[in-house]
């Protein structure tokens, strides 16, 4: 599993590709990202001890590497939390690659000498670029897919929700400092993002 570091010097790699294949007429790659957090895992250190809370990560860690894709980027991302990008993979994908997650997850739970200890996880996707009239920014794509992972938390975890840029907005009465001062929430309400979710 890769590092943060790692992680964040290939977005930016990523962004670099993008912009010489714009410069240079071609089609660029896009991605889908994910922002996976481990359920309740606070309480799993505090029932079982922090031992176990490591082998649980590294237990989570070897699952969704056995389900991510050759092309697929994995980070742990920091605690808990693991990054999860799908180069070229549109957001419409999101519910099969969780449900492949969760098939993972559920066919090999965590053995403890007490008895196997299944773990759960949620998930919030986003795209990059998000789309409509947001700019190309990976701070805001992981702020959206962060907004998205809460609300999957919110929902009740065990779940994935997703946001990207509203392709129907018009251009946005906002610069680009303007979207990275506003929340997620207002940006939403403003029709400039819009909410996927699952069965939706």
């Amino acid at each position: 599993m890769r590092s943060r570091r790692y992680g964040q010097a290939w977005l930016d790699q990523f962004a670099a590709a993008r912009r010489q294949a714009l410069a240079a007429h071609e089609a660029p790659a896009t991605a889908l990202v994910a922002l996976l957090d481990l359920d309740h895992f606070k309480r799993l250190n505090d029932l079982h001890g922090h031992e176990v809370g490591d082998r649980a990560l590294r237990h989570f860690a070897q699952v969704l590497e056995g389900c991510a894709r050759a092309s697929d980027v994995l980070v742990r991302w920091g605690g808990e939390e693991f990054l999860w990008v799908c180069p070229n993979t549109p957001l419409s994908e999101a519910g099969s690659l969780f449900a492949r997650l969760q098939t993972g997850l559920r066919e090999a739970p965590l053995e403890l000498r007490g008895g196997p200890v299944q773990i759960t996880v949620s998930a919030g996707f986003s795209v990059f670029p998000l789309g409509g009239p947001a700019p190309e920014d990976w701070a805001l794509t992981l702020r959206v897919a962060d907004a998205a992972l809460y609300r999957a938390k919110r929902a009740g975890r065990d779940r994935w929700e997703g946001m990207a840029g509203a392709e129907a907005a018009e251009e946005a009465p906002l610069d680009r400092p303007a979207w990275a001062d506003t929340s997620v929430d207002t940006l939403e309400a403003m029709g400039l993002l819009q909410e996927t979710r699952p069965g939706a």
